[in-house]
């Protein structure tokens, strides 16, 4: 093992790429000859069997099915890890999980840990808030948001379920970015709420703000303004009415 380890944890929506990253990582250290193993809950998504953990385009690595991270932390140190990979961190529910991490960071050995950082609800998921908190280093995955294509923070369940934890995939989830998951949709600026009227006279200029939806009330209308050249007059019996209208 290396003198010093270090903690990363790696976080993101349903469909963000996280185990894709894992098993990326994984090929890489085995590449460079490092001795890297990798680490699963007994909870797994639908469709996940045997020991290994897949991404979505088809990749796998063989995996460590453990029920705890004390258990994990032995298997690996029997092992003599240098680097430990732990898929669906979020699942292991430890209340000094973020202990146990640190722990073997202490020892000399990385620890990679890939998970949803919130659950369906939007609320921290499990421990993960503690372990994002000792890692030496937060990388947040992006995927797009299934109704607005923008950036997503939620996987939002379809349906009904019981508890915070129901394993699913993409199909029960959806991955939302807040202002969906919320159904809050901006109100847009009505940008001809405010109409500038100019007077041009031979050696003056003119100009004054009116809002639109209180021509109407004093007779005219955008159109009006537009057809037709405001005179002073009319800017005056403009200015009038509208005074006329606050009293």
């Amino acid at each position: 093992m290396s003198e010093h380890g270090r903690l990363i944890s790696f976080v993101g929506a349903m469909g963000s790429g996280k185990t894709e990253q894992l098993i990326s990582l994984y090929e890489e250290l085995l590449e460079r000859g490092v001795n890297v193993g990798v680490f699963k809950p007994e909870t797994v998504r639908s469709g996940e069997e045997g020991n290994f953990v897949y991404s979505r385009s088809g990749k796998k690595a063989p995996a460590t099915t453990v029920t705890c991270l004390d258990e994990m932390a032995a298997v690996a140190d029997d092992m003599l890890l240098e680097v430990i990979l732990i898929d669906e961190i979020q699942f292991f529910e430890e209340e000094e999980a973020d202990i146990i991490l640190d722990g073997i960071a202490m020892s000399g050995a990385t620890v990679y840990v890939f998970g949803l950082d919130v659950d369906s609800e939007n609320q921290t998921f499990g421990m993960i808030g503690e372990i994002m908190a000792k890692s030496d280093d937060v990388f947040k995955l992006k995927t797009d948001c299934v109704q607005c294509g923008n950036p997503a923070r939620i996987s939002s369940y379809e349906g009904e379920k019981q508890g915070v934890v129901k394993p699913g995939d993409l199909g029960e989830y959806q991955p939302l970015c807040r202002a969906c998951f919320y159904g809050y949709s901006p109100v847009e600026a009505d940008v001809e709420r405010i109409e500038t009227i100019m007077i041009v006279g031979e050696d003056f200029t003119f100009t004054f703000d009116i809002e639109v939806d209180k021509l109407p009330l004093i007779g005219f209308s955008i159109a009006d303004l537009h057809a037709q050249e405001i005179t002073m007059q009319d800017a005056l019996t403009i200015l009038t009415k509208l005074r006329e209208l606050k009293e």
